[in-house]
């Protein structure tokens, strides 16, 4: 399942709350960005699809985004497509 989130307020909070019901749910959940946004605590700065498919199974999260000096930006589709075949549930800002 994949699921967008688009606005102008409240998109990483809501994000965040679904991330907890998935993995509350025993959901592996990915979650990942379309844009460049600011750096989060939990943030995966890697785009090595192996690395993030990894913590993904290991911990049934990850937020995973390409660094760029001190804000985020999008996966390469490569990675985003190779992570997605791992995850129940797509999170996009």
């Amino acid at each position: 399942m994949i699921k967008a989130v688009v606005g102008s307020g409240g998109k990483t909070t809501l994000i965040h709350q679904l991330a907890k019901q998935y993995r509350k749910a025993g959901k592996k959940v990915f979650v990942t960005t379309t844009t460049k946004m600011l750096i989060e605590e939990d943030t995966l700065l890697s785009s090595d699809a192996d690395e993030i498919i990894m913590k993904l199974n290991h911990e049934g999260y990850v937020m995973a985004e390409t660094p760029v000096g001190k804000k985020i930006s999008p996966l390469s589709s490569e990675t985003y497509e190779a992570v997605c075949q791992h995850a129940d549930v797509v999170l996009i800002e």
